[in-house]
């Protein structure tokens, strides 16, 4: 996912820096992570989901000198965060059915050992389940 500096985060949210500070990011309302020279920084995801809608400035690399348009900005910043978010919803899935699968096997494993303790309890004439259990 992309990650802004707070002034860029600013320019796409389109309000003043110190407004993003004052309203949005001392009171929590968005996350802001660090990175490793500890400089902060906003995500993508987090300005879609707090703002919905982002400004963009002019591209980096305008081609035959056009500009890209917000709607365009925002419906491919909408079309990543739903992208990511669908391959997270997947890997979860894969994780749910290896957890089903483990817990299945370990039931019929459970399953097993209890029939054959009980093939054995009833092989044993005579002895009360306590004397079998103390082994008397």
């Amino acid at each position: 996912m992309a990650k802004h500096t707070i002034s860029e985060s600013a320019r796409l949210a389109n309000m003043a820096r110190s407004a993003l500070y004052e309203h949005y990011i001392k009171p929590g309302k968005i996350s802001v992570c660090r990175d490793e020279r500890n400089r902060p920084y906003i995500e993508t995801a987090e300005l879609v989901r707090v703002f919905s809608h982002l400004a963009t400035a002019e591209s980096e690399h305008p081609q035959d000198g056009q500009n890209r348009t917000v709607e365009d900005t925002s419906e491919q910043t909408l079309l990543a965060v739903a992208q990511e978010q669908l391959r997270g919803m997947a890997e979860l899935m894969r994780e749910k059915d290896l957890r089903i699968q483990l817990l299945t096997e370990q039931t019929a494993m459970l399953k097993n050992l209890l029939e054959h303790r009980q093939a054995i309890d009833t092989a044993v004439p005579g002895k009360s389940w306590w004397a079998r259990l103390r082994g008397k």
